[in-house]
């Protein structure tokens, strides 16, 4: 080396120090795939309740309508005792009102709705023998009972469905059960 010539000196490079730790890469972002699945599971999910739920009120409003037709026929039918007091209900008689169980109730019906009859000043029969509805005669061992003497002291006033009433019609006040009722109120003007 020449002194005259200048030298040039690099600087020493310090190495690299080698980490002791490895360095770890991230992983590919997995958790945006991920999100964007329950997204639509969970748009799927909201979708198929809106889709039942509106088959349900379409369902509901069918139900709905039928329901309104049905009474509106049955109220053509039967509107209020009121009606027909005069016409069809004779008020100076009493009513024999025959169930769908066998059952037969005797009094005044005093109020009439498409869903209900409202019977007064009731009596029914007891006893073991029967009654025919057909011919009107009882035979076997039967009396004629009136309500509110029994053991729970029901009011003499009964509210029965309609839809459990096979017919009812007006009694003659000669017939054997109106001259008993006569006969009983008679006796018991208390009740």
């Amino acid at each position: 080396m020449d002194p005259t010539t200048p030298t040039t000196s690099t600087p020493a490079t310090a190495p690299t120090p080698t980490p002791s730790v490895s360095t770890v890469k991230p992983a590919a972002n997995t958790a945006k795939p991920k999100l964007g699945i329950a997204v639509v599971a969970l748009l799927v999910v909201v979708a198929a309740v809106a889709i039942w739920l509106a088959l349900s009120a379409q369902s509901q409003a069918k139900k709905a309508t039928k329901a309104a037709a049905d009474m509106n026929a049955r109220v053509t039918k039967i509107e209020t005792a009121d009606k027909y007091v005069g016409t069809q209900i004779n008020a100076d008689e009493n009513q024999a009102v025959f169930l769908s169980t066998g059952q037969v109730y005797f009094g005044k019906i005093t109020h009439l709705t498409p869903d209900t009859m409202t019977l007064e000043h009731i009596y029914y029969l007891n006893g073991n023998g029967s009654f025919d509805k057909t011919s009107q005669s009882t035979s076997g061992n039967v009396s004629l009972v009136k309500l509110g003497n029994e053991l729970h002291k029901p009011e003499d006033k009964m509210i029965i469905e309609t839809k459990n009433v096979e017919f009812w019609e007006n009694i003659k006040n000669d017939s054997e059960v109106s001259k008993a009722i006569a006969s009983y109120e008679k006796n018991n003007p208390s009740h």
